[in-house]
Parts: structure tokens; C-alpha cells; sequence
């Protein structure tokens, strides 16, 4: 029955997530004019993310589970705030990354290199961030500057520690940290249709990925 209901999910989540893709096509010369639209339709694309996670949690109960899935829970509940505001949105988004890295680290403890490709990562980003500030848009708001240090500092940090997790949510926390960068750039850079899609496309194949993850209930030191 489980193995029914996780690939009725799957396919609407596929269809939702083309929807999304075809709403934002077709309606991005007033995108204001369909803010309720596009929030619940975001709102379905990372429920139903939690919902393949609670499915597997319900199944194996562990430690890594739970964080993950307050994660996923905690990104869903991001998507809906940052459309009303912005650096709120960017915090929840933030907790939830916390919660990711718990669970990462409930897998297994990072060595010591981890801490050195989380510190390389995060002096390229920030660096980035204060080039951007300084020489490419002067006038960006500092308190937008400010969150987008904060952020970018747990950010690094899930996807640093999501390496030494197993092999399916390393690669969920990579696709979910690329989807950040790339709408940071929209940000600072102007956003298009295409560019949207593919933000947007990115972090939903990532939650979507550790979702699956934990519905199939593996726990155990195999990366596999």
C-alpha cells in the first residue's frame, strides 16, 4: 500500500512541480497579479516532500529521521513566509538547515577536513556577497546584506556536513544549496522566467531527494 501511495505522490509531485514550471512561464510579466496563486502552489510542492518523509519516518524512527524531516517541515513552512517577507523566509529557511545538519551529523561525525570545506566555502560566498555589496550593487539593502552572510554561513554548512551523510542526501543537500545561490543571484542580478524555474526546479528536486531518502527508511553506516 505504502509503495502505491509514494508513487502517487511522486507523479503529482512531478506534475505540481511542472505547473509550477508552466505558471511561472506563462504569467511572469505580472507575477503580482497571481501572488495567492503561486503561494499555494508552492505551499503543495514541499508538503507533499513532507509528506513522502513523514511516511518513512512513521516506518524507521530514528535520530537522523527526525532532524531531516523537521527540516523538510521547516523548509515547507519557509516557502510560504518569504513570500511575505523576505529575510523572515531566509531564517525559517535557516532553522531548517540546522535540523539538516543535526541529522547529517547523527549519521556520523564529521572529520576534521569537513570543517576545512566549510570554511572554504563559506569565505568564497561571503567574499562574494561583500564583492557584490561593494563594487556590483552599492545600493542593495545592508539588512538584506547582513541575513544573506548569516544564511549563506548554515548554508555552507549543510552542504559541507551533507558529505559524510549517505550518498542520496549528499546529493539533495548539494542540488538544495546550488537552488540558494541561484536565487541569491536572482536577486542581486534580476530574475527571468528561465532563471526562476531553474532556482526554484533545483530546490524542489533537493527536497524531494532527501524526502525520498527517508521514506525508504535506511539508517545505518552504509553511504549507500
Amino acid at each position: 500500500m505504502w509503495k502505491r501511495i509514494y508513487w502517487f505522490i511522486t507523479c503529482f509531485f512531478a506534475v505540481l512541480l511542472f505547473c509550477q514550471n508552466e505558471y511561472y512561464c506563462s504569467f511572469s510579466g505580472n507575477p503580482e497579479g497571481f501572488a495567492i496563486q503561486r503561494m499555494f502552489l508552492k505551499f503543495g510542492i514541499s508538503f507533499l516532500a513532507v509528506l513522502v518523509a513523514l511516511i518513512g519516518f512513521c516506518s524507521c524512527r530514528s535520530r537522523m529521521n527526525f532532524f531531516i524531516l523537521a527540516g523538510l517541515i521547516l523548509s515547507c513552512i519557509g516557502d510560504v513566509v518569504i513570500n511575505a517577507n523576505l529575510v523572515a523566509g531566509a531564517m525559517v529557511f535557516l532553522m531548517g538547515h540546522i535540523f539538516f545538519i543535526k541529522g547529517f551529523i547523527a549519521f556520523k561525525a564529521p572529520p576534521k577536513q569537513i570543517f576545512v570545506v566549510w570554511a572554504f566555502l563559506m569565505v568564497i560566498l561571503i567574499s562574494g556577497i561583500v564583492l557584490m555589496k561593494c563594487f556590483v550593487v552599492p545600493d542593495f539593502d545592508f539588512l538584506l546584506v547582513a541575513a544573506g552572510i548569516i544564511y549563506v554561513t548554515f548554508m555552507t554548512a549543510m552542504v559541507s556536513f551533507s558529505f559524510v551523510a549517505p550518498r542520496k542526501l549528499c546529493i539533495g543537500g548539494l542540488i538544495f544549496g546550488i537552488s540558494d545561490i541561484l536565487l541569491m543571484c536572482n536577486m542581486v542580478f534580476g530574475t527571468t522566467p528561465l532563471s526562476h524555474i531553474i532556482s526554484l526546479g533545483a530546490y524542489y528536486i533537493g527536497v524531494f531527494i532527501i524526502a525520498d531518502y527517508v521514506f525508504k527508511g535506511k539508517h545505518s553506516s552504509s553511504r549507500d
